[in-house]
């Protein structure tokens, strides 16, 4: 039998995430991490310019 409905109760105790917060780096490391990220970007993007500018989207 399948309960497609769920506990009233249950759904009660539910949380939310808190919300994300940001960080702020040193002038330096923001270049790093910018430089990692394209790094990556352009490694999962390779070949398809889709997925390139989907994932870019995501990190920057």
């Amino acid at each position: 039998m399948y309960v497609l409905v769920p506990d009233l109760e249950m759904l009660s105790r539910v949380r939310l995430p808190e919300a994300a917060r940001s960080v702020a780096l040193p002038a330096e490391e923001e270049r790093e991490y910018r430089r990692f990220c394209e790094g990556i970007v352009t490694i999962l993007g390779s070949g398809d310019t889709f997925t390139y500018r989907s994932h870019r989207a995501m990190y920057f």
